[in-house]
């Protein structure tokens, strides 16, 4: 794996992890914009067909999957609708096959309440 995939990855969870657990709505646009900064990042380097920037599944798409469910779960929950993907084309195609995989869906065993049950915890620290 290249370094400037695991680069353009990095700094996602952590942007979505504070804008999910963000509940102050006047820093919403902030840190929403960070988020689309390191979702352009991963646009960037994404392949657009298939796993996320190889011809198999690797231990980046094993990362993603579960953080990509978190967002797909949680930002429309908490932020009353989801991030919008329009300008992400190549991700929009890699979750689409991300999910559908039988990787994902095998191993993907946590619901959407239980997602929401940890997030809600987060959000009041």
């Amino acid at each position: 794996m290249g370094e400037d995939i695991e680069m353009a990855t990095d700094g996602f969870f952590g942007a979505l992890a504070r804008f999910i657990k963000n509940t102050e709505d006047e820093k919403d646009d902030q840190l929403l914009t960070s988020l689309k900064s390191e979702l352009s990042k991963m646009e960037a380097v994404c392949s657009g067909s298939g796993w996320f920037a190889t011809d198999d599944i690797s231990y980046l798409d094993c990362e993603l999957a579960p953080k990509l469910h978190i967002m797909a779960t949680a930002v429309p929950h908490f932020k009353s609708a989801p991030i919008d993907l329009e300008g992400f084309p190549k991700l929009q195609e890699y979750i689409k096959f991300v999910f559908a995989s039988d990787a994902f869906k095998t191993t993907c065993d946590y619901t959407a309440e239980t997602v929401l049950w940890g997030w809600e915890g987060a959000r009041k620290q």
